[in-house]
Parts: structure tokens; sequence; C-alpha cells
């Protein structure tokens, strides 16, 4: 045992006295003082000769030096690592020289508040990850909740693949955001695959869901057209025990709309499932049975059956016909607003008892005021709201506006009942009173529904002069509208300018073209798409059936007046002209505003989009 300290006392002092004979060569003053010498200070400093004997091979023992200890070095002098280099760098950040991730959190919140979804995404995707700043999970589910507000589906789905590789389980609030993605998606095909295949993968994993993302899940399903799997869904909530609201029946009228051909009979049926439980319908489903009255359709279901005269119980009734002519066996929705009152009852579908005993059968409900009539006309629609205590709103009157017959009568009743509500009418509504009108060419009184603006104090908006446009047919007219938005501060935008020109290719007046085309060029105005092929087929039209004129087949006659085909000529030749002066706005992908700037080698020939701008094809 003595001989073996006193062999490790050997070595500990050739060791000792090899790094003081160095440390004397370096620098004589720190020599003196060795211990005052940080450690990778002396690291750095202690060169190692090859093949020195007192240095007793290449183990990494450790030697004392006063009250410091220094590792064994190798025989060669010591390199400098690349990754140490990095990883001291990193380490050497203090806090003032970056943010910390409660930091960003802050303002991603902040930006995603202030609708800058890109700035956001590129504080998560850039600047995070220069920072070396790990994102937390909170920061995922804000940006996928923004990404499924915007519609942004792609993006919603890698930033949630993303967290869940990083480590982060997924909350609830996450598969919520991931269908409301689905939901807003400028592509419906594409929505409703990724939520048929998260609503399978949530069926395996036999996920508990809560009302919120059984709400989002037939959000997602009906606004993409599959009302069946959304009914479904109703159903496996009162199966799994989550109450059903009110907010529920709301996704499922919701969802009917997007069926142009027979939401509105989808969306009878939910209202009456919605009586039968006893459910009390709010402002909002009163709306929405008013947007589908507006613009669905109520064909009959797979073409087997009228659910609609199954819910009125009419299948089911033997009456007679009678002499008497107010009872008669099949019954229009029109006859329905004409019959005298005293015989009369109207068929309410949203009464919770329907009283239609006088009503035999069904038809013509291809137009929106007759699908109203059934609904009870202005008068039981309005009273109806009143028995579940539901105040109408300015969006009410809007809607039944836009839905009941384009007649001064039934306008004046409107009017009527929206001051006996204490409604005051908004500058939107005024503007839909008078597109109303002018769709139906009564010009004059659009004109005086102008002095309702004088009456409630109200100043017109540009939506405004762009219903007014609609009413422009000849030159003078249009001339006289441009002036009065330029007295009122308005600049002619291209929905006014699309407007003025519908009118002047539908009265065939190929100088009020010109002109038009001459302003937008003069206010520097980018003409759309949609102008563009409003213009080219003019331009195609007149030609062929300028050609079929002369090849004697029978045309409107305009087309072989001389005087018409002269001012074609001249359009034809400044058409090409005018073309190359005015710029042409493409429509932007719609998830083009959330990407950052393309790599000079990564951006594609204008020239090719220009070509291909027919062809182009959604992403998925």
């Amino acid at each position: 045992m003595a001989m073996r300290y006193s062999f490790l006392f050997g070595v500990s002092r050739i060791l000792t006295r090899q790094t003081y004979n160095i440390c004397l060569k370096q620098n004589a003053t720190t020599a003196i003082f060795p211990v005052y010498l940080k450690k990778k200070e002396v690291l750095k400093k202690l060169p190692i000769e090859q093949d020195d004997p007192d240095v007793f091979g290449t183990l990494s023992s450790r030697v004392n030096l006063g009250s410091h200890k220094f590792d064994s070095m190798t025989n060669h002098e010591l390199s400098v690592d690349e990754g140490d280099v990095q990883e001291e760098k990193y380490l050497s950040f203090q806090p003032a020289d970056r943010k910390n991730v409660e930091e960003f959190e802050l303002e991603i919140k902040q930006l995603i508040d202030d609708k800058k979804l890109k700035d956001a995404l590129f504080r998560l995707e850039v600047t995070m990850k220069e920072d070396k700043v790990k994102p937390s999970r909170e920061i995922f589910s804000m940006l996928i909740g923004a990404c499924g507000r915007a519609g942004y589906t792609k993006k919603a789905f890698s930033l949630f693949n993303v967290m869940k590789k990083r480590g982060h389980y997924p909350a609830q609030s996450h598969f919520t955001a991931l269908f409301n993605s689905c939901a807003n998606s400028p592509w419906k095909n594409d929505g409703l695959q990724r939520a048929t295949m998260l609503r399978q993968q949530l069926i395996d994993r036999n996920t508990v869901l809560n009302r919120a993302q059984y709400h989002a899940m037939i959000k997602a399903f009906g606004h993409c057209g599959d009302i069946r799997t959304a009914l479904q869904i109703l159903d496996d909530m009162a199966s799994n025990q989550v109450s059903i609201t009110t907010d529920s029946f709301n996704f499922l009228l919701h969802a009917c709309i997007s069926l142009p051909e027979d939401g509105f009979t989808r969306a009878v049926l939910v209202w009456r499932r919605l009586r039968n439980m006893r459910v009390t319908p709010s402002i909002y489903s009163y709306n929405l049975i008013l947007r589908a009255a507006r613009d669905c359709g109520s064909k009959d279901l797979n073409g087997k059956h009228r659910p609609i005269e199954s819910v009125l119980l009419l299948e089911e009734k033997t009456y007679s016909r009678t002499n008497n002519p107010l009872d008669p066996a099949i019954l229009t929705t029109s006859e329905l607003a004409t019959v005298t009152n005293q015989l009369t009852v109207y068929p309410n579908l949203l009464a919770e008892k329907i009283h239609s005993n006088n009503v035999m059968a069904l038809k013509d409900l291809e137009r929106p005021e007759n699908r109203l009539a059934l609904l009870g006309g202005i008068e039981g629609f309005l009273a109806e709201m009143s028995k579940d205590y539901v105040k109408p709103d300015i969006k009410t009157f809007s809607l039944l506006l836009e839905t009941i017959a384009s007649n001064p009568s039934e306008e004046k009743k409107l009017m009527e009942q929206m001051k006996a509500c204490n409604i005051i009418p908004d500058v939107a509504f005024l503007n839909m009173f008078i597109k109303k009108r002018q769709f139906r060419q009564d010009y004059s009184r659009a004109q005086e529904v102008l002095n309702y603006f004088q009456e409630y104090q109200l100043f017109p908006d540009v939506m405004t002069f762009g219903v007014l446009a609609t009413g422009c047919g000849s030159l003078k007219e249009a001339n006289a509208l441009m002036e009065d938005m330029d007295n009122a501060g308005f600049r002619l935008n291209i929905e006014i300018f699309g407007s003025l020109l519908k009118n002047a290719i539908f009265h065939k007046k190929c100088y009020y073209i010109m002109q038009l085309l001459n302003r937008a060029a003069e206010i520097n105005l980018a003409l759309d798409e949609k102008a563009i092929k409003i213009l080219d087929k003019f331009k195609r039209e007149t030609k062929e059936a300028m050609g079929k004129h002369d090849r004697g087949l029978k045309v409107p006659g305009f087309y072989g007046n001389e005087r018409f085909r002269e001012s074609f000529k001249v359009f034809c030749l400044g058409y090409k002209t005018h073309l190359e002066k005015l710029e042409v706005a493409l429509d932007p992908h719609p998830w083009q505003q959330y990407r950052y700037p393309l790599a000079k080698k990564d951006k594609p020939d204008p020239s090719h989009l220009f070509n291909n701008i027919k062809n182009v094809q959604k992403e998925k």
C-alpha cells in the first residue's frame, strides 16, 4: 500500500511541475499565480509537446493545482470544435438579447387580434426559429384557431401535425379549430375530405367530444354540403347524452342553406324537429329560416316523397272538392295570400301546431315570396316571433325585403311593420330597397327611396351609388352618376364600373362601352376577370349574330342596322388598344395573403400565369 501511494504522489508531482513550467513560459507574471487563471483560459494556453515522457498516457484523470482542478489533455494541441462554438454562442444569450416564449405569445396574440395572420405565422416559423425559442402549445393553439377562422385549412392541419411532433398533446379546442377550418375552406371538396378524415380518427380513438366539437362538426359537414352526416352528428349528440340547444339547430339550418335545390325543404324539416324537441328558436334561427326561403329551392327529396306536404298532413286528407272557390283541392301559394281571411287559415310551418285544413296540395314553390307564404307571410312570420319572445332586428327586415314579392303594396306593408316594431332602417337596408326597385325597372320609385336618407338622417355610401348604377341605361345617366360620386368624394371602383358596363352591353351601345373604357383609363382603374369575360363575350356573340344575319338567318333586327355595325366596328378597332392601356387585376389565390414572398428562383413566370389563368386549379 505504501508503494502505491508513493507512486501516485510521484505522478502528481510530475504533472504539477509540468503545468507550472508551461505557465511560466507563456506568461511569467501569471505563472507565479496560476490559481487566478480561469479554467477555459488555461485550457486554451496550454500547448502539449508531442512524445513528452512526463505525460502519463492519455488518461482522463484530474490533477490538483492549488484549489483548482484541470482535466488531462491529449498529446496534441487542443483544436476548437465548431459544435462547441455554436453551443457557447447559444448559451451566451442573455434575456436582454432575445425574447422568451411568453413574450412571443403576447406578440402573436396581438398580431392575431389585429388581423395580421401572415405576420403571426412569420413569428412562429422564422423569428422564433432564428432565436432558438421553442414554441409552446399556447402559440400553436392561437395560430391553429386563427387559420381555422380564416379558412386557411392547409396551414391549420400543418401546424397541428408540427405541434404533435414537438410532443404537445392535442386539446379539444384544437379539434374544434380544425373543423372550423374545414367549414371555412374556399373549396368544399377539400374541406369535406379533411373533415371526414378527422372525424373518422376521433371515432377510431373513442375520443369523448363536447358540445363545441359537435357543433363544429355540424358546421363543417353542413357548409361542405354533406347534410346527411350533419344530421347523423345530431343523433350522436343525443345518444351520447350531450344536450341539444338552439345553437345546435342553428348550425343545422346553416347547413341547409348550402343546398340550393332542396335547402328550404331540409330547413322546414329541421324546424319541425326543433318544435318537436321543445327547443325555443332564437333571432338567428328565424333569420336562417328566412335565408333558406330566399336562397333555396323546395325540390322533392330523392324524387320519392314531398316532405312539406307531409308536414302539412296533406297526404292523409280525403276532402272532396266543393263548389266553393275559396276551398280548392289544390291551392297555390300565391292564392294563399289572396284568399279571404274569414274562410282561410294560413298554414304557418313555423308554428308549434300547423293549421292547414283548407289546403289540399301545394304547387309553385319556385319563387321566394311563395315559400315565404308557407311561413305565414310578413304578418304571420312576425307574429310567430312575438310568441317566442323574439324581437326582430334590421337583419330580419332586410331578409324579408329580399323575400317578399316585388310590388309596392308588399313593400309598403313591410315599412309599416318596421315602424310598428320600432326598427330604424340603415344604409344597407335602403340600398337593398333601391336595388329591388331597380331590378323591376321602377326607376322613379327607386329615386323616392333617397328621401328616406333625409328622413332618417343617413348618408349614402359607395354601395348606394353601386345600386343606382344598375339603372343607368344611357351614357348621360352614367355621366351624371359619376359626377355625383366625385362631388360626394367617392371614386369609381370596379364593382360600379361592372354594373355600368353590363347595362351598356345589355342595351348594345358600343359608344357607351368605349366611353366607359376611356374613363377607366383616365383614373387608372384595373379591370377584373369578370369585366374582361363580359367584353369578350359581347364581342364574340355580336360577330356571330352579324354573320348569321349576313347568311340570311333569323336574328334580332338591330344586328343588320348600319349605324350599329359602324359603332361595333369602331369598338373592335379600339378594344385591343384599350386593353393594352388598362391593367388587369387577376383574382388572387385565397391563401396568398397569408404567405411569405417566394425566393427568386421559386418565382413563377408572370406570363405563364397569365396564359394559364383559365386553367388554375384549386390547391389542396
